[in-house]
């Protein structure tokens, strides 16, 4: 596009920078992120600091993340988010929870898409407690009626503390309509990592129930249900 004469702007940049996330390509984000910065872009578009804070955070560079948001003229729901949601993939629980923290003090009203964040970010690290926390703040402060995500996420939680009948009753709650692959494997897995071959064959039925995949269903999965 370049070499036909043709400027970037702030919508080439920003596809640019998901495609360098997805990819894993930090080279060439820092390159388009040298470029944006030339322009004096990011003062004036908060889509491109998002972009940003994703993109380095998927790459694993959580610190460079948290330093662009640190230099944003401005940030939102979405610039916060995209921090936690990197902590959470990296597993830093708690990282993301001081994030989720801040984010309150400045003034904003976490959304739907924060709390996935926040309780994904419980769930890799094994804060159980911390999610129960969440989890009803965010029904009880933020009057947030907790979608299939939330609830899996709390399912992901109780399964890998052990608590697997806790887990099952989750499930019950999840419309049959909205439960999927990612719901009986996590299930299955937290069966598999406590030996709890009564409530694995449950789980099976589930994924059988729903008509899945169970080949993909069980796909790496070291599991016996005999």
């Amino acid at each position: 596009m370049e070499n036909e004469g043709h400027f970037a702007n702030a919508m080439t940049f920003s596809s640019v920078l998901k495609a360098c996330g997805n990819t894993g390509a930090i080279e060439k984000g820092k390159h388009a992120h040298r470029m944006i910065v030339s322009k004096g872009l990011l003062e004036k578009d908060i889509v491109l600091g998002n972009g940003l804070i994703d993109m380095y955070a998927r790459c694993g560079m959580l610190a460079k993340a948290q330093e662009v948001l640190e230099e944003l003229p401005f940030r939102n729901n979405v610039s916060w988010s995209a921090l936690i949601s990197g902590y959470a993939q990296h597993g830093q629980g708690h990282k993301a929870l001081e994030c989720f923290e801040r984010m309150q003090t400045e003034g904003l009203s976490p959304d739907e898409i924060t709390f996935v964040c926040v309780l994904s970010a419980c769930s890799h690290s094994g804060l159980l407690n911390e999610a129960k926390i969440v989890f009803q703040n965010m029904t009880r402060e933020f009057s947030i009626t907790p979608n299939v995500e939330h609830l899996t996420c709390m399912l992901v939680s109780l399964g890998c503390a052990g608590q697997i009948d806790k887990a099952m009753l989750t499930i019950g709650v999840i419309p049959s309509y909205n439960r999927n692959g990612e719901v009986c494997l996590s299930l299955l897995g937290a069966c598999r990592k406590w030996g709890n071959t009564r409530l694995g064959r449950l789980a099976f039925r589930y994924a059988v129930q729903l008509e899945l995949n169970i080949n993909e269903l069980i796909k790496g999965q070291v599991f016996s249900l005999t």
